[in-house]
């Protein structure tokens, strides 16, 4: 009986004890505890980047978001919410103020909508007819269709071989497109955002352009200049370096 009374005495001293060892010093010779991870760098281990070089750009820009991915990465795909992001980065940048200018004042001065007018008081109607085509073509195809469609709206740039064979691959992405999956397949969301936006031009346009056959002109056009998009990406980062020492950059 002793015994085992003296055996609990030790026992109860060892635990009232521990804590006052552990404060004076025996935790300092425990491993350090993790710093903690910063929430960016969370969601770059989560997500991979996100978006390759389309990511983390401010809103406004000189020129639109020709950032791009390469064709080898495997990218997760994109959030809704990052889809929506490409065209209004296109949108909100300085050449996307300048091009309806220079798209209106061209219909003006070769007389293409003559119910608009002919004099310099007149190139507003133009301008802003202009600027509402670019803008809700560059949603409907780079947003909307492709959230719908599940597929990847970002670019995926060769970067290298042969100028035709280049050439050839970024006009062919008007026609064929990355799935959300990683598969390549049918570009509706070009097919069928050209086709919107051309469709939705009857609603403002004068009657004169308005019908099937204006239609069918816009929508061709549509695909026409988004493939010429596709070559700028392809072959900007070429551009850069050769023209402008590659100091001509997107921010990031």
């Amino acid at each position: 009986m002793r015994f085992s009374f003296g055996v609990g005495r030790l026992l109860q001293t060892a635990l009232c004890a521990t804590p006052l060892v552990a404060a004076s010093g025996v935790s300092g010779q425990l491993p350090d505890a993790p710093a903690p991870v910063r929430q960016q760098e969370m969601v770059e281990r989560t997500h991979g980047g996100g978006g390759g070089d389309t990511d983390h750009k401010p809103l406004f820009s000189v020129i639109p978001d020709l950032g791009t991915a390469s064709i080898d990465d495997q990218l997760p795909p994109q959030t809704a919410s990052e889809k929506f992001m490409v065209p209004t980065r296109n949108t909100l940048s300085v050449l996307a103020i300048v091009k309806p200018a220079v798209a209106g004042g061209f219909k003006e001065v070769t007389n293409r909508d003559p119910q608009l007018g002919h004099t310099a008081d007149d190139f507003g109607r133009y301008y802003w007819r202009t600027a509402v085509d670019e803008v809700s073509e560059n949603y409907l195809v780079e947003g909307v269709f492709p959230v719908l469609m599940h597929q990847d709206s970002r670019y995926y740039a060769m970067r290298e071989g042969k100028f035709w064979h280049r050439t050839g691959y970024a006009l062919s992405r008007a026609f064929v497109i990355r799935s959300d999956s990683g598969r390549e397949v049918f570009n509706s969301s070009e097919m069928m955002g050209a086709a919107s936006a051309a469709g939705l031009a009857n609603l403002y346009y004068p009657s004169q352009q308005t019908g099937p056959g204006v239609t069918a002109e816009r929508f061709g056009l549509n695909i026409g200049f988004d493939a010429l998009t596709y070559a700028a990406k392809e072959f900007w980062p070429d551009v850069n370096r050769k023209l402008f020492k590659g100091k001509l950059q997107l921010a990031r």
